[in-house]
């Protein structure tokens, strides 16, 4: 959830259509907007959906948005599962060429490179019989053959596959989320060809606004090695507007860990295992990341960049966070000295943070915590739901409150409203 210069707060969401698990299954990206602080929403709008259907179709799932406040521009990332496939299955590879276009495979094996106008090339870049329009969809001199996104099986019209890893998509929209660009793959700039699932972690990104990084926009990432059991991230970086990314250096490569030393293709330690992140930035331009984990402390991992989200310092498990696996949030707030120029999402060292702390036995117990010092301390903290409670996002509303997006794992997304008042 983010809200735009033109006080629009747009909130996003996967739409499971068939069951309330993660993939494989039928996933939508939906979005729905406000244009009065949330307290009305206009209809939702589907922004990204792929044609085939049910427990095995392809989707797309947990999106990122990052409002680029120099463009004026709302940049969402997006993972993306060819049908049957998910976080567990996911096969190594990129499934992209050096330009990002996609490979696609035949019943034999052989390799094909779809262009941009939706011919289809061999290896020795001769023109096909095959042709690709934008859903995926596969004719061969004009007749169906399926489509390249679906489950592989055993119909005989299936002619042509994407490879069966993950894939990382980025879209944006100019005019606060009304119209949307056509989904592209980026997978080619991030991901290594030894990562099975690579994505990003869901909630919000950032743009930097304090030099000399300024106008760096940061989305927090995370990956498997070798071992698919084992995960850990950092963020991807774009100093271009969102147009080409890289990857920084994962939060806990090159650290000394029970012993060993982390690295991120070999990683097999529950200790130095990042999953889902979030990332804030504070007056002095650092940026503080905090994590979900496995380490044995039970608690949220914490650590700070001072070159724009390229390195990390020194690690340290908060004390005052519980850590119970699952997805955290937290934004900036006005500073205490705000004079009204202070816009959503730039370098504050007031934050809130916002997780599920207590195992009920289900995931639950919403808890905000507020940082008074750039995010060093956390001291004080407010329940927001004692019950089931997940995932969250929040975004500071045109009017001055908060906004928190959360969920009840299978009972829906909400919405509330809280005055920065009801903050401890």
């Amino acid at each position: 959830m983010i809200t735009t210069a033109n006080g629009v707060v747009i909130a996003g969401a996967d739409q499971r259509v068939v069951i309330p698990n993660d993939a494989p299954t039928e996933i939508h990206l939906v979005i729905r907007r406000s244009l009065d602080s949330g307290r009305t929403w206009l209809p939702m709008q589907t922004i990204v959906a792929f044609p085939e259907h049910g427990m095995d179709a392809p989707c797309v799932t947990d999106s990122c948005l990052t409002y680029d406040r120099e463009h004026r521009r709302v940049i969402v990332l997006i993972d993306h599962f060819p049908g049957g496939r998910g976080f567990a299955n996911a096969e190594q590879g990129v499934g992209l060429d050096d330009h990002g276009r996609l490979l696609v495979h035949d019943r034999d094996g052989a390799v094909f490179t779809v262009q941009e106008d939706g011919s289809v090339t061999g290896a020795d870049g001769s023109v096909s019989d095959y042709r690709i329009d934008e859903q995926g969809d596969v004719t061969v001199n004009g007749a169906p053959a399926g489509n390249i996104f679906a489950k592989e099986s055993d119909d005989a019209g299936q002619s042509l596959l994407t490879a069966r890893t993950s894939y990382l998509m980025e879209l944006h929209s100019d005019d606060d989320g009304a119209t949307w660009s056509k989904p592209r793959f980026i997978s080619q700039m991030v991901k290594e060809p030894w990562m099975r699932f690579m994505g990003v972690s869901p909630g919000n990104g950032i743009q930097l606004s304090q030099p000399p990084y300024r106008g760096r926009i940061l989305v927090p990432y995370y990956c498997n090695g070798t071992d698919p059991k084992h995960c850990i991230g950092g963020v991807l970086i774009s100093d271009d507007g969102g147009e080409t990314w890289s990857r920084g250096v994962p939060i806990n490569e090159g650290r000394e860990m029970n012993g060993e030393i982390v690295h991120e293709q070999t990683l097999h330690d529950d200790d130095a295992d990042t999953y889902e992140s979030t990332i804030v930035e504070s007056a002095d331009g650092a940026v503080t990341v905090l994590y979900r984990n496995q380490n044995h402390a039970g608690r949220v991992g914490r650590s700070v960049s001072r070159d724009g989200g390229q390195t990390w310092d020194e690690l340290e498990f908060v004390e005052s966070m519980p850590e119970i696996f699952s997805q955290p949030n937290a934004i900036t707030l006005p500073p205490s000295d705000d004079d009204g120029a202070w816009q959503p999402g730039e370098a504050s060292d007031r934050m809130v943070f916002a997780n599920a702390s207590q195992m009920r036995p289900y995931r639950g117990r919403g808890v905000l915590r507020v940082s008074d010092d750039g995010g060093r301390t956390w001291l004080r903290h407010r329940c927001f739901n004692p019950y089931h409670y997940v995932y969250q996002c929040m975004s500071v509303l045109p009017d001055g409150e908060l906004g928190l997006l959360w969920e009840r794992e299978t009972a829906g997304v909400y919405f509330t409203r809280l005055p920065l008042t009801w903050l401890p």
